[in-house]
């Protein structure tokens, strides 16, 4: 993931917005990901969550908390 990818998913967020769809929720995958989105300054937009232990329910990452 790099900065085009980040700009991506933060226009499909606004765009889901004024669409009146709510929120884009990402499921972290790997930290150097999560720490792209911090760095871009992205988390205002785009909410990153983490599966709890494989349970399928899920939990904010600690960026978000």
């Amino acid at each position: 993931m790099d900065c085009s990818g980040v700009r991506v998913i933060v226009d499909a967020t606004v765009r889901a917005r004024a669409a009146g769809r709510g929120q884009v929720v990402l499921v972290c995958g790997r930290s150097a990901v999560e720490r792209v989105f911090v760095l871009a300054g992205a988390l205002v937009l785009v909410q990153l969550v983490n599966l709890d232990n494989g349970d399928g329910r899920f939990k904010p990452s600690a960026t978000n908390a």
